[in-house]
């Protein structure tokens, strides 16, 4: 079935009062309906924008909106067949097409698809059959605004344009380049594209450092945790996003309310807390890899990394002091792979089965470049945020951060882009069920308790009795 033309469709003044009954969202599940379509279904669609973005396809350049479908009726009657569920609404982007702002709530004609289990989409040909619904209000528009200033100054001072791309979607969020997003995904990279927790830390590391040398520590986190709302509103929600700014938020008021808080305990607190704001989050794949990778991080790195102690053997600091300086520097380095290796061990046990249930593949590299490419990317970041704070202040200073940035940006991506074709090595498997990795999980976070527990146990009875 295809989408009806624009020009044929009449709005019924009355309508959508008489047949979209209104909602409190998706706070809790019962008022969450997902239709099963086999077949698109034309019909009107109350349409909550909350993100919109001109994407670059095969098909040409769309206006993609993100938001929330409050209720779709099909063409004819008053059934609603959806209610409060999360679709993507696409147009084409073309000369002869007016987008409309989303700064509100739309009453829209068009033909809803479900291209994959749970996820919608909204076709629609033309602008000209949106209705607005008055007394309702969206951030989207002002969102996209911001982040379109943003792009224009940083490609106005990052000279090269794919160092000024990549820049621009750690700041933004968006990353419209599909060569980019191929190259990246050669080597397990695509969590780079992808604000999250490792993006909200780094930023957060960094404001904090730099606020708390003007300000009083508990000052600098007061200020620090608006920054970061401030920084979420601007970004648009997501799961990684959302649970980042949760466990931060919680881990800077306890600094601020001097309690000590848990990581373990504000993630589960962050959990809970997006299901209820969005219950069907559950079934978002950046929603599966944040929270069971940040959750294997916190279990399993510090177990790992202890165990690798022995191998790699950890020296008291006055041993150090004795060492000359070519064996200091090499002490450093040697701690530096083993963490970076223990992190990558706790990611890849819970990442990797979820991985080939996804995509049936997995790239080998992506266990050499996760060494040490995130850690490039923080420097080039810790460069983008003192070019941006120093812009105003000092412009000369800010161009010579910028020029750096440029030329360590572009250094970085070669590897990347210039890696050639015959080294791409991947892992191939077929066949991973739900029920396997259900099992997988419960064996591996049960194991990680338990593992944790006696490591902890052995630290306090070795603590009491030195006490």
């Amino acid at each position: 079935m295809g989408a009806l033309p624009a020009h044929s469709f009449k709005f019924n003044k009355k309508s959508y009062k008489d047949f979209f009954i209104p909602s409190f969202g998706p706070l809790l599940i019962s008022t969450i309906v997902m239709p099963s379509l086999s077949h698109p279904a034309a019909g009107y669609a109350y349409f909550e924008p909350s993100n919109i973005t001109l994407s670059q396809s095969h098909m040409g350049k769309q206006w993609v909106y993100r938001g929330n479908l409050r209720s779709f009726n099909l063409e004819g009657t008053n059934a609603s067949i959806a209610k409060n569920i999360p679709c993507t609404l696409a147009i084409p982007c073309s000369a002869e097409i007016h987008r409309m702002p989303a700064n509100q709530s739309f009453l829209v004609q068009g033909v809803l698809k479900e291209p994959s289990p749970s996820k919608y989409l909204l076709k629609t040909k033309k602008t000209a059959g949106w209705e607005p619904i008055k007394n309702t209000w969206s951030f989207a528009e002002i969102r996209y605004k911001l982040k379109k200033m943003t792009s224009k100054f940083i490609h106005k001072h990052i000279a090269n344009s794919r160092s000024a791309k990549f820049l621009t979607g750690i700041a933004t969020g968006d990353f419209d380049d599909p060569i980019m997003s191929f190259e990246f995904s050669r080597f397990g990279l695509q969590h780079i594209m992808a604000i999250s927790g490792f993006h909200f830390a780094i930023i957060a590391s960094i404001l904090g450092l730099l606020l708390q040398t003007v300000l009083k520590k508990k000052n600098a986190n007061i200020l620090l945790s608006l920054m970061l709302c401030g920084y979420f509103a601007f970004l648009g929600s997501s799961p990684s996003v959302m649970r980042a700014l949760i466990m931060i938020l919680i881990a800077l008021w306890g600094m601020i309310t001097n309690r000590q808080s848990s990581a373990l305990n504000s993630l589960g607190v962050a959990l809970i807390l997006v299901l209820l704001m969005n219950p069907l989050m559950v079934n978002n794949l950046g929603f599966q890899f944040s929270f069971i990778t940040t959750a294997a991080i916190l279990l399993f790195y510090p177990l790992i990394d202890r165990s690798m102690h022995p191998v790699f053997n950890k020296r008291h600091l006055s041993h150090l002091v004795e060492m000359d300086d070519v064996n200091q520097h090499g002490y450093v380095l040697i701690n530096f792979f083993r963490q970076a290796l223990a992190l990558a061990l706790s990611v890849n046990l819970t990442a990797l089965p979820l991985t080939f249930y996804y995509f049936q593949q997995f790239s080998v590299l992506s266990l050499i470049y996760n060494l040490f490419f995130p850690f490039m990317v923080s420097l080039s970041m810790l460069l983008l945020i003192l070019g941006l704070l120093t812009s105003a202040l000092v412009p000369s200073l800010a161009t010579m951060i910028h020029a750096i940035n440029n030329s360590f940006t572009s250094f970085m991506l070669n590897f990347a882009y210039n890696a050639p074709k015959t080294i791409d090595l991947k892992w191939y498997l077929d066949g991973v069920n739900v029920e396997t990795l259900i099992v997988y999980y419960i064996v591996l976070f049960f194991v990680g308790v338990v593992w944790r527990y006696l490591v902890l146990g052995e630290i306090d009875e070795r603590r009491n009795m030195l006490i």
